[in-house]
Parts: structure tokens; sequence; C-alpha cells
């Protein structure tokens, strides 16, 4: 068996730090079960497995559009905002 088959073991205060919660969200297996984060009991003490961890990151990472619908995105709400700013201007007129 390879090293890398050894599960990489994180304590609650090693997880919380990496993800930037309170140790108290770790601990707290309804929280975990939301967010997907499954821990292993070695008798009292509750560890994580780093490759868990690494996917709940990847899970919940932004996916990026690309450039091109982006940029089509940003004229579409250009227009939308162009388009609102003749209706305002219309309205004023017409109580004028």
């Amino acid at each position: 068996m390879g090293q890398e088959e050894y599960m990489q073991k994180k304590s609650i205060d090693e997880t919380s730090q990496w993800l930037g919660l309170s140790p108290q969200s770790i601990a707290d297996k309804r929280f975990r079960i939301r967010i997907g984060l499954p821990g292993v009991k070695l008798g009292r003490r509750l560890v994580f497995d780093e490759r868990d961890v690494e996917e709940l990151i990847t899970r919940g990472r932004e996916r990026m559009p690309v450039e091109s619908r982006a940029h089509e995105t940003t004229s579409r709400h250009h227009e939308a905002q162009a388009n609102k700013k003749e209706v305002s201007g219309t309205k004023h007129a017409l109580v004028d």
C-alpha cells in the first residue's frame, strides 16, 4: 500500500482554520451534513480526511463564465439600462 492511500487526518481546529469556519460549526453534525463534509470518529476524537475537505472546497468553487458570455451579459445589461432611461425620459415628457 502506498502512502497516498492512507487518510491524511485533520483535527476539528485544523479543518475549521482551513475552511474559515468556527470549530463549533465543524463539530456540529447537522452542519456537516448540510455542507457535505463527512467526519471520521476515532474513539471520542472526530477527524476529517484532507481529501474530503479539498473536495468540499472544489464543489463550492464558483464557476466563472466564459469571457465571451460575460461580455454578452454585460452588453445586455447596458442595453437594458439604456431602455430603462428612455422609458423614464418618456414618462417625464408626458407629465410636462
